[in-house]
């Protein structure tokens, strides 16, 4: 059945709507999904944010460990001061500082041996041995003022061990349950200036936080025994 030009034009613009609609659809199709994709990637980033910020860190004592390079004195040399917290009240801390007739030392991955030696009266001496010189004693002489919460510390055989002199203090600041400690030490060794500005693991950065660290879990893991 022949069709007129009419009906044929009629035909072709009944199609062409049809097409233009299809395409609308596929249009707004694309836009909702694009749409409901940004909302969800909107959504899961608002989360990651509003988590990061809610969740504590799980070790913030971290971010409270300061290392500052001091003016060494007279002698010449290196110094620092390493300030750092333990969430342990100043007692229970002075009490684990000064156990120097102890075994829980040699936990610490730079020390390879300690011993105590003698006490007399507030001055105790003890000898340690480290991994970075496994062989070589160090033997220091530590002098404690309870009343002052300080430590003055002295390395006694500066010509066997390699250096020209070491010594410094350590002051503990009660703060409620926690205490703030701060040492500070002066020494002089062939490669200290290297050692002491060394940024990465060797040098005396990685060594100080790392003792920070260790000594805020070791208290801890000890503080039954130190509270009593």
């Amino acid at each position: 059945m022949k069709m007129s030009r009419l009906q044929l034009q009629e035909n072709a613009l009944i199609n062409i709507r049809k097409v233009r609609c299809g395409r609308f659809n596929a249009i707004n199709a694309v836009i909702l999904s694009l749409t409901a994709l940004c909302f969800l990637v909107s959504i899961g980033f608002g989360t990651r944010l509003l988590f990061a910020e809610q969740t504590p860190s799980l070790k913030p004592y971290e971010d409270q460990i300061l290392i500052e390079h001091i003016t060494s004195g007279s002698k010449g040399g290196q110094a620092y001061r390493l300030t750092y917290y333990v969430p342990v009240p100043s007692d229970v801390y002075w009490r684990f500082k000064t156990d120097f007739d102890n075994n829980f030392l040699k936990d610490n991955k730079f020390i390879h041996s300690h011993r105590f030696i003698s006490r007399k009266n507030n001055s105790v001496i003890t000898e340690n041995e480290y991994t970075s010189k496994p062989k070589v004693v160090f033997r220091w002489k530590t002098t404690f003022f309870y009343q002052d919460f300080r430590l003055d510390f002295v390395l006694l055989n500066p010509e066997t061990t390699g250096h020209d002199f070491h010594y410094g203090h350590i002051l503990l600041n009660p703060h409620g349950n926690t205490t703030q400690v701060v040492q500070e030490a002066h020494f002089k060794f062939f490669g200290a200036s290297f050692w002491a500005v060394y940024p990465w693991p060797g040098g005396m950065t990685e060594f100080l936080k790392y003792t920070a660290r260790w000594e805020h879990d070791m208290v801890l893991k000890l503080y039954d025994h130190y509270a009593r």
